[in-house]
């Protein structure tokens, strides 16, 4: 039975920690875009917020915690019947791409995620000594939600799923905080956004461009560590996320060559750190959670540069973290 759940483990990690395929850079695009349009200096920005907007979408679905107000394994009653916990959340954070239709070049956009994790208990894990308990002890995760954007471009809600796995190293007692790593894989769909701009360098005509997102995967990995003090739980932790992109964009052009330019596995690291409080009432607990999230890491040579209709490129600076905030609730049973 021991190797049944071991064997069952390595396979649940496998899948969750799955190595991703090497996919394009931001370079390679923006070079595709500019053999294909007049506007040249639109190619760059236009191909960078796809990424940007796919990793708002990622960034508001994955947050911190991935089980919100916890920071230890769920683990088995009397070691036989497992432990069940089910928890509702949101999460806000802010976006900006590019977009000629403004005067700074950009656009904001506000993302609200709502969503609902399940998580049950595998195993209890051990305990070297009386004091410490829940070591190697597992917790399956289940996730579904729906993220709403709220600006002047983006058309559609996406859904999102995911799955993954906690593994105890500690869980809280009287005198030892919890201590919890875990892995998800989200897939979220993704969104269509007009930046079409009010500029008049040819004739009249619009210049500006498109971005559609077909779907954004995220491998998002957490440790975390949390304690009770004066009825108050308290947690800290550190993540690592990749986000892979696939959809497509296009910028205004008069060739017959130009049509929309294919992203596939556009991807980026990043770094996130978090820390909450929550209150626990008998079975139920709420927590508050908050955290920041670093920027994208751009290559030197992406060009930013150029005017159109008195707008300036290089007031976007898509580099630079991002923060964000989350509301939870858990029963666990």
């Amino acid at each position: 039975m021991r190797t049944d759940r071991i064997a069952i483990l390595g396979v649940a990690l496998g899948l969750t920690f799955a190595a991703p395929v090497a996919g394009q850079s931001l370079r390679e695009l923006a070079s595709t875009c500019a053999a294909q349009t007049e506007d040249v200096f639109l190619c760059a920005p236009t191909a960078t917020s796809v990424l940007a907007f796919g990793e708002a979408l990622s960034r508001v679905q994955t947050r911190g915690t991935h089980l919100p107000g916890s920071s230890s394994t769920l683990g088995r009653r009397f070691g036989t019947t497992p432990r069940v916990a089910l928890s509702g959340g949101m999460a806000f954070t802010r976006a900006r791409t590019a977009y000629t239709g403004s005067v700074d070049g950009t656009v904001p956009s506000n993302l609200v995620s709502f969503d609902a994790t399940l998580a049950v208990g595998l195993t209890e894990g051990f305990s070297p000594q009386p004091t410490i308990g829940g070591v190697l002890a597992v917790d399956l995760l289940a996730r579904v939600g729906t993220t709403r954007v709220y600006d002047d471009v983006s058309e559609g809600s996406p859904t999102y799923w995911g799955y993954g796995l906690r593994l105890g190293l500690l869980r809280e007692s009287f005198t030892l905080p919890g201590v919890t790593l875990s892995a998800m894989r989200v897939h979220s769909a993704g969104s269509d956004r007009v930046l079409w701009a009010f500029g008049n360098e040819r004739g009249g005509a619009r210049t500006g461009g498109s971005t559609r997102i077909d779907d954004v995967v995220t491998t998002s990995l957490r440790a975390v560590a949390g304690k009770e003090f004066l009825s108050l739980g308290l947690s800290a932790g550190v993540g690592w996320d990749r986000t892979e992109v696939d959809g497509d964009f296009r910028v205004t052009s008069t060739l017959p060559t130009a049509g929309p330019i294919a992203v596939e596995d556009l991807s980026h690291d990043r770094l996130t750190l978090f820390g909450g409080v929550s209150r626990t009432f008998l079975i139920a607990t709420i927590s508050l959670e908050g955290g920041w999230s670093e920027g994208l890491d751009l290559p030197d040579t992406l060009d930013f540069a150029g005017d159109v209709s008195d707008f300036d490129l290089d007031e976007w600076d898509p580099t630079g973290g991002s923060f964000w905030v989350s509301f939870g609730t858990r029963i666990t049973f």
